[in-house]
């Protein structure tokens, strides 16, 4: 056979494997020297060839790129084995998703195929999503297998080891079988046959996720789209809390960035973790970032008195009134007959009062008119001291509405682990002079006490009016917090993946597909209709003395509305 057709036929092959892509090709080798027939095919490429070897592998630093160095891959070695144990070893393992992209395309050129290291090739097919054609050529006994040796046959066979099948063979009587549309990209679907489980990390954070009793997980508006996705795969749970010292969502990434999980949970914040050796799927939505402060506090003329006092005072002044117009004319003998169906009540109040007989005299009547006026000069005085005092010092009158009355008036803020105020105080907040000072307010050991406590309280909306991140706020004080005005920012949330995951265009097509139905948008309407009463409250700048009451319990129902 002339190798003339043997370099045609490898030409027509790379085409397939690589030219559809327009990624650079790596020509990874030990030597400088390449088998006649590889070279001359190699130079029937349209795309940039990056050529590399073996021991320039082991002296680069792969591991800080962002971006895989190889689009697609030719490798040409004399053992297989030596090659795939130089990739996994210890040292160089976690660089191999920084040196071969995921969904990339891979020929392996081999003198002398893999026996014990076939575990290997899985590996790399099915952990890292690499695409891989194995070619074989296949030598008469009088053959060398040494590179750049000359060889008399040029007769090779290409395997797909994802299909698990042979799909070009040429032999040595010029022989060709193949099906050169079984080199399109396959459908991918992954099969972890190397026994490895997907690795997922979660804690409570409610709406999204919760964990009942430390160790229960129950649905929220994240699991729809996860089930979605993961169907199939052998999933492994993790509920990750953070220790004291740190926070739930740095300590999810921190996971993940380690390659100790496969995927991190709970509407991660795209802004928040730039730089972090990490990938991010497409976004899944948006949270506003705002704060809940006190509403303001106007003394009005009836205070201080509460409204049930004053409705207890002016029930008893129209009780006495009553009864003194019936003592009036008791006293005076002009008794009418509806009257006469009290006397039994007149007379216990009359025994008491003055211990005589059934006919009320006006000894009577002095003693509750002189009761009546002490009671007034008592409440009077009360009232006057309260109402000077609650003018002189008022408990809050500030309206607080944006961050920057917040920054004008020394308001100190507080959340759980200070996750959003070392954001603020980061290089990644964009240097914002009001990020910056609101990060100086932050005061970690703020608690909330009564309703006068004047410190405002972090919190995200989601959607339209739900208010999360509100867990340890009592409801009874709900009424006396409002959000602000203006957002202090919003945020596009996430998934979190290992840097170069392969599994990310799987979340992003199918985050993609949902929200050009919609479905990603209603978890959060649907939240903040059915507890519209309970949200509402935020939302307006006076008290509403309503009980409130959040249905925590049914949020784990609403990612299906």
């Amino acid at each position: 056979m002339s190798t003339t057709k043997a370099i045609n036929v490898l030409s027509k092959m790379f085409e397939n494997v690589f030219g559809s892509s327009s990624r650079s090709v790596c020509l990874i080798r030990e030597s400088t020297n390449l088998r006649q027939i590889l070279e001359e095919s190699i130079l029937w490429l349209d795309t940039p060839v990056i050529s590399l070897t073996t021991h320039h592998l082991q002296k680069m630093n792969l591991t800080g790129r962002d971006v895989s160095l190889c689009g697609n891959s030719l490798v040409y070695v004399k053992e297989c084995e030596a090659f795939l144990e130089l990739l996994f070893q210890p040292d160089f393992n976690e660089s191999i998703s920084s040196l071969f992209s995921p969904w990339s395309r891979m020929i392996l050129a081999c003198e002398v195929p893999p026996k014990s290291t076939q575990s290997l090739l899985v590996r790399l097919v099915d952990e890292f999503f690499i695409d891989i054609y194995d070619l074989n050529f296949l030598h008469s006994q009088n053959s060398s297998s040494d590179l750049g040796s000359s060889f008399t046959e040029n007769n090779f066979i290409v395997k797909h080891l994802y299909m698990n099948r042979t799909v070009l063979e040429l032999n040595s009587g010029g022989s060709l079988k193949v099906r050169w549309e079984r080199f399109k990209p396959t459908k991918w679907v992954p099969r972890f046959r190397s026994g490895k489980p997907f690795r997922i990390s979660l804690f409570h954070c409610p709406p999204y996720w919760f964990i009942e009793n430390g160790t229960e997980i129950k649905d929220g508006l994240e699991s729809h789209l996860l089930r979605d996705v993961v169907t199939g795969w052998p999933v492994q749970y993790h509920i990750d809390a953070a220790g004291p010292s740190s926070n739930n969502w740095t300590h999810g990434v921190g996971l993940v960035e380690e390659k100790k999980r496969d995927l991190s949970l709970c509407a991660h914040m795209i802004r928040i973790n730039v730089g972090r050796r990490v990938d991010y799927t497409e976004s899944i939505g948006n949270e506003r970032l705002s704060f809940l402060v006190r509403k303001p506090y106007n003394p009005y003329i009836y205070q201080p008195l509460e409204i049930s006092v004053y409705a207890a005072v002016f029930g008893m002044l129209i009780s006495t009134s009553c009864l003194l117009h019936y003592f009036r004319k008791i006293s005076r003998g002009r008794p009418s007959d509806w009257i006469s169906q009290y006397m039994v009540m007149l007379s216990i109040l009359n025994q008491v009062a003055v211990k005589s007989s059934l006919i009320l005299q006006r000894k009577s009547t002095r003693i509750l008119v002189i009761s009546w006026v002490i009671f007034s000069i008592l409440n009077a005085t009360y009232y006057s001291a309260g109402l000077t005092s609650t003018l002189a010092h008022p408990r809050f009158t500030r309206d607080i509405s944006t961050s920057e009355d917040m920054i004008r008036h020394n308001v100190p803020w507080y959340d759980e682990n200070g996750y959003i105020q070392r954001f603020f105080e980061s290089d990644y907040s964009g240097g914002s002079d009001t990020w910056q000072k609101l990060g100086l307010l932050h005061r970690k050991e703020l608690r909330l006490q009564d309703e006068y406590n004047q410190s405002a309280i972090l919190v995200r909306i989601l959607g339209n009016r739900y208010v999360i991140d509100i867990e340890n706020l009592p409801p009874e004080l709900w009424k006396y917090y409002k959000v602000l005005k203006t957002d202090v920012t919003r945020f596009y949330n996430c998934f979190i993946l290992q840097k170069h995951s392969p599994y990310k265009r799987y979340f992003d097509e199918t985050i993609l597909r949902m929200k050009e139905n919609g479905i990603l948008m209603k978890g959060g309407e649907w939240l903040y209709q059915t507890n519209r009463k309970s949200m509402d409250v935020f939302f307006t700048n006076s008290v509403d003395n309503k009980v409130v009451n959040l249905k925590i319990n049914e949020e784990r129902d609403l990612h299906e509305p």
